[in-house]
């Protein structure tokens, strides 16, 4: 009599968290993969609680990144010595002025910081010269331009002779001497290569063909009665009675007894005359008692300056700066006062998968609320901030509220902002504006930083606030956080491993457990059948 019996069986297949595929029930209906989840669920979770601590301290630091944004974008702008259009801790930007003219096409004249508000007439000027030595016209019907041509075809086209030489190479060159510096070029050469050589000599001269009047010249880069010119040279294409700047040399003869032609040019200064004192100057550009005047061209007609305060663009400026800074400090402000709502944490990938975007959004947006609240670098910083703004400084014993800018309790609900008194502050920028931008501009020239500190304006007490509250973010703050962020992948990464390979121990058990199982099928089978 023999008899059977058989197991039925439910094949399945999973993948562990070490990317493993495996065969699940080939001999047994137990749920392997449900068994082995359970089992490690405790596991996963703590992983879990390691991973919201990571996303925390990324966003922890996306926040300390905004704040340094924000507080770098303001001191650039309004506090930094490079910003010439907006910052207030520069005297041209709070005592700006406005110039009129009763004529500008002899001169432009602009106002300084230093200019002090008041009327003057210019007599007369005129304008400074470079010494210039200029040839004849030179005309030519070739289709050639004068400065592609080489020396000898410009001698040909022109009808002119060349006295030359030869030079130790067995060149057949011209020579001339330009500011005491003797130059040869041989014939071959083209007229533009022959500029730029005495151009690049360092002689402060330029020599260029002037397709306007059609000459040659030679003049200084420079103006002024200090500039001179000195060319002399042979008798030929450039010099002699017939030679391209025959009007401008004298015949002379040299050390040995040679004809040579040579000329000499001197520049002039720029002469101005105001309220009948008369100012010279090499440029045409220059400053005189805080007023920039460039001259453009000589005349004998009065011209009527009067310069004042430019009370709306100063007064545009400050209000800049105190929207910037209530601005800013309103985002301070709530980043430290908002609590915290610990309902809300960083979301599990899991959470996520039962979630749309826009309910992660707005869940994540409440997570992060709250992030820095009473922090105490910003605290510090707006502690620090206040301070700057409404102590008096100590070497003058002016303060803000005199000029109309005044300011509150930076933590009741709803001070620590400015405000402008705008009549009182136009008033001030027009009849004492020298005090209102010291009180900003100032930077005492003390070796002893904390008394350099408080001698000095607003505009550096927080420039030196701003500055050093983003370098100790970055350098420390918010390196801890990039290197607590690190430390919680690695961490992430082990307990993984670790998962990794408490789920393969249990796959193995229990694969372990359908083999014996198998095994005992077997010999059922063998007796039944026996």
């Amino acid at each position: 009599m023999s008899s059977s019996s058989s197991s039925s069986s439910s094949i399945t297949s999973s993948t562990s968290s070490s990317g493993t595929t495996r065969i699940l029930g080939l001999y047994s209906t137990i749920d392997v993969d449900s068994l082995v989840k359970a089992s490690v669920t405790a596991d996963k979770e703590k992983i879990a609680e390691v991973e919201k601590d990571k996303t925390y301290a990324e966003w922890k630091k996306e926040a300390y990144q905004t704040i340094n944004t924000l507080v770098s974008e303001f001191q650039e702008t309004y506090l930094s010595s490079t910003s010439t259009s907006s910052s207030i801790s520069l005297a041209s930007v709070l005592k700006a002025k406005t110039v009129t003219q009763t004529s500008s096409t002899a001169m432009t004249i602009t106002a300084t910081s230093s200019a002090s508000a008041s009327s003057f007439t210019v007599n007369s000027c005129k304008v400074a010269t470079n010494a210039k030595i200029s040839s004849s016209q030179v005309t030519s019907s070739s289709s050639t331009s004068l400065t592609s041509m080489t020396i000898s075809e410009l001698a040909n086209e022109l009808g002119a002779t060349l006295s030359t030489s030869t030079n130790s190479d067995g060149d057949e060159v011209i020579s001339m001497t330009v500011n005491g510096t003797e130059f040869e070029f041989a014939t071959d050469t083209t007229v533009s290569s022959m500029m730029k050589t005495i151009n690049n000599a360092g002689l402060g001269v330029k020599m260029a063909y002037n397709e306007l009047t059609k000459k040659f010249e030679i003049k200084s880069t420079s103006t002024g009665s200090s500039q001179t010119v000195t060319v002399s040279g042979n008798d030929g294409l450039f010099f002699g009675s017939s030679g391209i700047f025959k009007d401008s040399l004298t015949e002379t003869t040299d050390s040995e007894g040679n004809t040579v032609y040579e000329g000499t040019a001197t520049g002039t200064d720029a002469t101005i005359v105001i309220d009948g004192v008369t100012h010279t100057n090499s440029s045409n550009s220059f400053t005189i008692g805080g007023f920039k005047f460039n001259l453009l061209s000589d005349t004998d007609t009065s011209v009527g300056v009067t310069a004042q305060t430019d009370v709306d663009t100063v007064y545009s400026k400050i209000k800049a700066f105190v929207d910037a800074y209530n601005t800013m400090i309103t985002s301070l402000k709530t980043a430290i006062t908002e609590k915290r709502d610990y309902d809300y944490e960083p979301l599990t990938d899991d959470q996520k998968e039962d979630m749309t975007e826009s309910e992660i959004s707005k869940w994540e947006a409440k997570a992060k609320a709250g992030i820095l609240y009473g922090d105490s670098k910003i605290r510090s910083l707006l502690s620090d901030m206040s301070t700057a703004i409404t102590n008096t400084q100590t070497d003058s014993g002016m303060t803000l509220a005199k000029f109309g800018i005044t300011t509150g309790n930076y933590f009741s609900d709803d001070s620590g902002l400015l405000v402008i008194d705008e009549d009182k502050l136009k008033d001030a920028i027009e009849n004492n504006v020298d005090d209102l931008a010291e009180l900003f501009t100032k930077t005492s020239t003390s070796s002893v930083s904390s008394t350099k500190y408080s001698e000095s304006g607003i505009a550096y007490k927080l420039n030196s606030l701003t500055k050093n509250y983003v370098k100790v973010s970055t350098n420390i703050t918010i390196a801890n956080l990039t290197e607590n962020i690190s430390d919680y992948e690695d961490k992430i990464s082990d307990m993984e491993d670790k998962l990794a390979d408490k789920e393969d121990k249990l796959y193995d058990k229990y694969a372990q457990l359908e083999a014996t199982l198998a095994q005992m099928d077997a010999m059922s089978s063998s007796l039944f059948s026996s």
